[in-house]
Formats: structure tokens, C-alpha cells, sequence
């Protein structure tokens, strides 16, 4: 029997040129990529507090904190932010003059003859975070027995 051969096909007849598509698919990735936006544009809203403690300002020792020109925290120690009721130096240095502060009020008695074992820190809205969890450690490494511990942020006007 004659051996039947079948004609070859050229490989070149069953390739696909892609490169078309592959042109496509960079013009799309770039139109994405230029035209999404990466940040929120939108404000949040933050839901206002139903619930919450008043602080009484006569039993608390009172801590001011306000933000200085480079983001860093003033501190001063009373109701009032100033100059000569601050805790300068180093943040060690504003830690140690912070727990020296409050065992020296814990010693004296308010105008009730109680003793003031809560703190109220007062500080500014736009204080970072960070130098807020310092002055709370200071606080909570104090030689005193402290009930509780308030903190209090003043809006901006």
C-alpha cells in the first residue's frame, strides 16, 4: 500500500501576532494609572461622644500640653500654658520634672481637705500622638496612687 503523506503546514500560518494587544493592554495601564487618585479627598466625619466622663477640675493635678513650632510637645505644669510653669529640656528631662510635679500637688490638699489623686492632661487637637503616649508613661510612672487618669482635647477655633 502507497504511504499516503500529508503536506506540512507552516508553522507561520498558525502563529498570532500579539503585539497589538500587548500595545492595548500598556495604554491601558497607563490611562488607569494616570487618571486614579491614591488619597481621600473626601473629610471624615467623626461621630461626636455620647457617652463621657466630666473631669473635676478641683480634684484633678493639671497637666497643659501645647504643640511648639516644630511639632514637639510643651509642657506646662498647671492650668495655663505659661512661661513659667513649663517643663523644658529634653523629653527625659520633661518626664522626670513631670513625675516630680505631681507627687509634690498629691502631697497638698485641695480647698476640701482631699487630696487630688486624678490628672487631667489638657492638650492641643494637633498634638502627635506619640508625645501624648510620653506624657501619659511619665505620668503613669509617678510615685502616686493616681484614680484617674483624664485627657482632655481643645478644639481649634
Amino acid at each position: 500500500m502507497p504511504k499516503i503523506t500529508r503536506p506540512k503546514r507552516s508553522i507561520e500560518a498558525g502563529d498570532m501576532d500579539i503585539t497589538p494587544m500587548i500595545d492595548c493592554t500598556f495604554l491601558l495601564l497607563i490611562f488607569f494609572l494616570l487618571t486614579s487618585t491614591t488619597t481621600s479627598k473626601t473629610a471624615v466625619s467623626l461621630p461626636t461622644a455620647k457617652h463621657g466622663a466630666q473631669a473635676a477640675e478641683a480634684e484633678s493635678i493639671i497637666i497643659t500640653v501645647a504643640r511648639g513650632p516644630n511639632g514637639e510637645a510643651q509642657i506646662f505644669l498647671a492650668d495655663d500654658a505659661k512661661p513659667n510653669h513649663a517643663a523644658a529640656g529634653s523629653p527625659e528631662d520633661q518626664e522626670t520634672a513631670i513625675r516630680k510635679y505631681l507627687v509634690e500637688e498629691n502631697a497638698k490638699v485641695n480647698k476640701a481637705g482631699k487630696q487630688r489623686n486624678n490628672v487631667l492632661i489638657k492638650a492641643d487637637a494637633d498634638l502627635k500622638q506619640r508625645e501624648m503616649d510620653r506624657i501619659e508613661k511619665a505620668v503613669a510612672r509617678a510615685e502616686m496612687e493616681i484614680q484617674y487618669l483624664y485627657v482632655g482635647i481643645s478644639e481649634k477655633k
